[in-house]
């Protein structure tokens, strides 16, 4: 055997030593095998280590792709019951690209991809309607678009793909793996869908181009004129389960810009949203072409309308001890209160939160034109719980209302962690200094990615609106209003339910002269299945019927 494989097997052995797991044959667990397929969880690692969240299968065949796939080095495990529709010999059948473990009753069946002790079929003798304990494993180790099968026959029934009516896990399986069920596609119900209607547009969008992330680099406008940031790369079909954008490849911030509400737009130079930081010279906030971009531990600043940039500078945050604040993780979000002072809304990474990434959002002011920033408070009480890229309204003098991207994993040291995400408002009536929590938003997943962060916009009539990507099925664009300020929200709004994968959203809003909101983010489709900068146009007053 190979260390992989031998390290696989002994991570397994452990697994079911702590779990206690009996997988010995059960004759009498039929009525008890109440869901169908198999569950079991995913490892972020190649060898079944650092367990993540749960995992439902429901027939041993798969095609890993941008949808279904974890990245490029993962694995995963599942388990539950196989019941046999024949007594005698049964042949079992195992292919794969990769490397697959298949456990029947107890013992090794068969084996794929790991050593040169290869079992690619077995035959066991086996009795009719009685359940056979089944786990399978499976370890990716590189990047593309793998498959595995299990299949079986006996005498006169020709080879096929084991179906999903002859598995089945129980309850108890079910709790154990915190199994939460998904969506089906092949029977979900779009009629129960709050559909809104728009406008959609192209921002940009280019065969052989990965477009994506307008969050992650800002939207400033000035009546009809809207400019919006994004990433730039290139697009590859070659991928299972992350982004897809090709690493080999360079990728940029480029800008776009519309002259006319957001209903046409034309792709501008490379922003060029780099260099080595230095001290700012302080600016004019009250310049009417002014714009700020921020990220990270920098920001660039434009005072034409963002038709050059000047930057990146040092982002130098203190406390009131003195202190300095570092490992920055900010996007761009901030409220101009005055000439030289404005409120900037920052995330840092604190090592306290219960996830995968350690963000945490607060407030600080700078009072100098950008110079030097001074903290004013964390935004979220709970400290284990993931809050970053904020989208920040002024309500009315000292009144402000955020909303966060949260993440949190409840985790356990020998089962799936249990990981939320979702959007959060929060409000301050001190200008920043203190944050109250209003609660939740909406969900931006079901626990399966990374969730999606908020935009936030005021309408003329004075409500809220937030909108966000929606990771799971079906992969979309989302919206809800307020009118108490955020501490209540409408029914959901569906703005398009046409994702083709669950890499969309990332949203940034602004509205234009007409009072229209222009939502920008990025999508894929079937028909425009590369990665591409989206716009929808909304009228207001269809957010009226909840």
């Amino acid at each position: 055997m190979t260390d992989l494989f031998s390290k696989v097997i002994t991570n397994a052995l452990i697994f079911l030593v702590i779990t206690g797991c009996d997988f010995s044959k059960n004759n009498d667990d039929a009525e008890a095998l109440v869901h169908k397929g198999l569950v079991g969880a995913w490892y972020h690692s190649s060898d079944l280590t650092r367990i993540g969240s749960s995992m439902w299968l429901g027939k041993p065949d798969v095609h890993w792709d941008v949808i279904s796939g974890r990245g490029n080095s993962w694995s995963a495990q599942w388990e539950g019951y196989i019941t046999v529709p024949v007594s005698g010999k049964v042949n079992f059948y195992a292919e794969s690209d990769r490397q697959i473990i298949v456990e029947i009753d107890g013992a090794q069946a068969l084996h794929i991809g790991g050593s040169d002790d290869n079992k690619e079929k077995c035959t066991l003798t086996m009795t009719k309607d009685q359940n056979y304990p089944i786990r399978i494993i499976y370890m990716q180790h590189k990047e593309g678009t793998p498959f595995f099968r299990v299949l079986w026959s006996w005498e006169n029934h020709e080879k096929q793909v084991i179906p999903a009516n002859v598995l089945g896990f129980t309850q108890k399986q079910a709790d154990w793996w915190n199994y939460r069920k998904k969506p089906d596609p092949s029977a979900f119900d779009f009629s129960k869908l709050n559909i809104i209607p728009a406008q959609h547009h192209i921002v940009y969008g280019a065969s052989g181009r990965y477009a994506g992330w307008p969050a992650n680099n800002g939207i400033w406008s000035w009546g009809n004129e809207i400019l919006v940031g994004y990433n730039l790369g290139y697009h590859d079909p070659d991928v299972s389960g992350g982004h897809a954008i090709r690493s080999d490849m360079p990728d940029s911030v480029v800008l776009s810009r519309s002259l006319d509400g957001g209903e046409t737009w034309n792709l501008e130079k490379d922003a060029n949203f780099s260099g080595t930081s230095v001290i700012s010279p302080g600016f004019d906030f009250s310049d009417p072409d002014f714009a700020m971009r921020i990220r990270n531990d920098s920001y660039f600043a434009s005072t034409d309308r963002g038709k050059s940039w000047q930057g990146p500078f040092i982002i130098k945050i203190l406390t009131k001890g003195g202190n300095e604040i570092t490992a920055l993780t900010s996007r761009t979000d901030y409220l101009i209160t005055g000439p030289s002072e404005c409120l900037v809304f920052f995330s840092v990474e604190t090592g306290l939160v219960e996830a995968d990434y350690q963000d945490r959002s607060f407030c600080a002011v700078t009072k100098d034109g950008g110079k030097t920033f001074h903290f004013l408070g964390w935004m979220t009480e709970n400290t284990d719980t993931r809050s970053v890229m904020s989208s920040t309204v002024s309500i009315a003098g000292d009144h402000l209302v955020s909303v966060m991207r949260r993440k949190h994993e409840q985790r356990y040291d020998d089962k799936p962690a249990f990981v939320s995400n979702w959007i959060e408002a929060a409000e301050s009536r001190d200008s920043g200094v203190t944050w109250n929590a209003l609660g939740k938003i909406a969900e931006t997943d079901q626990g399966e990615r990374n969730g999606n962060p908020p935009a936030l916009v005021k309408l003329k009539d004075k409500r809220l609106c937030v909108a966000y990507g929606y990771r799971g099925y079906p992969y979309g664009i989302h919206m809800k209003t307020s009118s108490d300020n955020g501490r209540t929200w409408s029914n959901e709004y569906v703005i398009r339910h046409d994702g083709a994968t669950w890499d969309v959203g990332y949203p940034r809003i602004t509205i234009n002269d007409k009072g229209y909101l222009v939502l920008v983010y990025y999508f894929t489709t079937k028909e425009h299945y590369e990665q591409y900068i989206a716009v929808s146009i909304i009228d207001p007053a269809e957010l009226n019927v909840d």
